[in-house]
């Protein structure tokens, strides 16, 4: 029987809460995250991936992962623009379309044909769609199954689509909501989300106290805006290398996750940040360097902010202290 699904698989997130890696070539369980969604796509008539990947495949075919149809990569526009730019680049890529079109996030680990077959199945009559809900009661809407002509329906109203959130969307759509027992629809929006599935996973290296589905709370964790994070693990084989350095995360990711902590958008010279702290740390004293820079940011916030008011506060900052460098008395008696 042809199936009556396809499958898109939105993978050109930012991954802001990790730093900015690539999440769909992060592992869970010797896979890449993109690579077990696609498994679970192997009853789609055809799976269509949006994300930077389809730069380089230049948007052709190729073979899936598993057994059940091509895959094909496209880009949403402008590259960045959101989820609902993704879907409208995947709803217009050519070729024979299924009734019924999966929106499913690219880092799903768990997810399996079994639960796509059930959502897809969900829509019938006049349900429009049918999405999980999580075990905290959360609707999951890229874990969900979308008549085609009520996406693009909403598409047209909505207009132009980078940067519209996906509730816009599919928020007025008629839509049944299934429970998730087998938990398909966990994420992995942290690296506390990471750890967790490559424990639920049984990976070795991932191992603590554990309940029944093998996900510890054991590991040690930071609080922030109502969500855990912890360290990245350690990058461990090839793809977890291509996702980030072999020394682990940068100081740019550092500056990129604080960034996103503070619920700030500032792009600032890292390097100007650094030769300030080394100015004053040698000039004035090291415990100057972070107070310096809390003063330097301050500045620059009560300025109206931007990476202009960083650099000018810097700069003046930089200057007092090399002026405290050649004023500071020579040791032993003058001549």
């Amino acid at each position: 029987m042809t199936p009556r699904y396809d499958a898109l698989v939105l993978a050109g997130g930012a991954a802001r809460r990790l730093g900015g890696a690539d999440k769909p070539r992060l592992t869970v369980g010797g896979r890449t995250l993109l690579d077990r969604v696609l498994a679970a796509c192997a009853g789609a008539r055809r799976t269509v991936v949006v994300g930077p990947g389809g730069a380089a495949a230049g948007g052709s075919e190729r073979a899936g992962a598993e057994p059940g149809g091509a895959v094909r990569w496209t880009r949403e526009q402008p590259p960045g623009g959101g989820p609902v730019a993704a879907v409208a680049a995947g709803l217009a890529v050519e070729g024979p379309a299924a009734p019924v079109v999966l929106l499913l996030a690219a880092d799903l680990p768990f997810l399996d044909r079994a639960v796509l077959d059930r959502l897809a199945a969900a829509v019938t009559g006049e349900v429009q769609a049918a999405v999980l809900v999580d075990g905290a009661g959360r609707t999951q809407p890229l874990a969900g199954a979308y008549r085609r002509d009520a996406l693009g329906a909403a598409l047209a109203v909505l207009g132009d689509p980078a940067g519209q959130p996906l509730r816009r969307l599919v928020g007025g759509l008629r839509t049944v909501r299934l429970p998730d027992p087998g938990r398909t629809a966990e994420d992995c929006d942290t690296w506390a989300d990471l750890a967790a599935a490559r424990r639920r996973a049984g990976e070795p290296g991932e191992s603590g106290a554990s309940g029944e589905s093998g996900v510890s709370d054991s590991s040690p964790v930071r609080s922030g805006a109502g969500e855990q994070n912890e360290a990245p693990p350690t990058p461990r084989g090839a793809r977890d290398r291509a996702a980030w350095s072999v020394m682990g995360r940068t100081l740019d990711d550092w500056m990129t996750e604080a960034a996103a902590e503070l619920g700030i958008d500032l792009a600032v010279d890292s390097k100007e940040l650094l030769d300030l702290a080394r100015v004053v740390a040698h000039g004035v004293a090291r415990p100057a360097a972070p107070l310096t820079a809390f003063l330097v940011g301050y500045a620059a916030a009560a300025r109206g902010g931007g990476a202009a008011e960083v650099a000018a506060a810097s700069a003046r900052i930089t200057a007092l202290a090399e002026r405290w460098a050649a004023a500071a008395p020579t040791d032993g008696p003058e001549a």
